[in-house]
């Protein structure tokens, strides 16, 4: 499994416009950018890439999952930013159950499961 975890971060203000994190489960399976309780209010996410994917080949398990749950994103700028979620058989989720988007400024931009 591969996991970029930032859950329960402390990041209001970051700037984190125009990056790019990328987590690939391979041939071994799940793969997650974890944002899980995170502190991002204020954050700039402007351009930004996540990327998830799952399983490849012939492998028998692996979802692919960008997880913002309980997050705060209050006056956060996602703006232009792109979140993929990718997996070839099976669970591509992209998560912002209980997140605080108050403000947030998603304009432009593109959130894609594939499964």
């Amino acid at each position: 499994d591969v996991t970029i975890d930032f859950s329960e971060a402390n990041l209001p203000n970051a700037n984190l416009s125009g990056s790019m994190l990328m987590a690939r489960g391979g041939s071994y399976g799940e793969s997650t950018i974890d944002f899980t309780e995170a502190n991002l209010a204020n954050a700039d996410l402007a351009a930004s890439k996540l990327i998830a994917e799952g399983k490849e080949g012939n492998a028998t398990v692996g979802d692919a999952t960008i997880d913002f749950s309980g997050t705060h994103l209050t006056n956060a700028d996602l703006s232009g930013s792109s979140l993929t979620a990718k997996e070839k058989s099976g669970g591509a989720t992209i998560v912002f159950t209980e997140a605080n988007l108050a403000n947030a400024d998603l304009s432009g931009s593109k959130l894609t499961g594939e499964g």
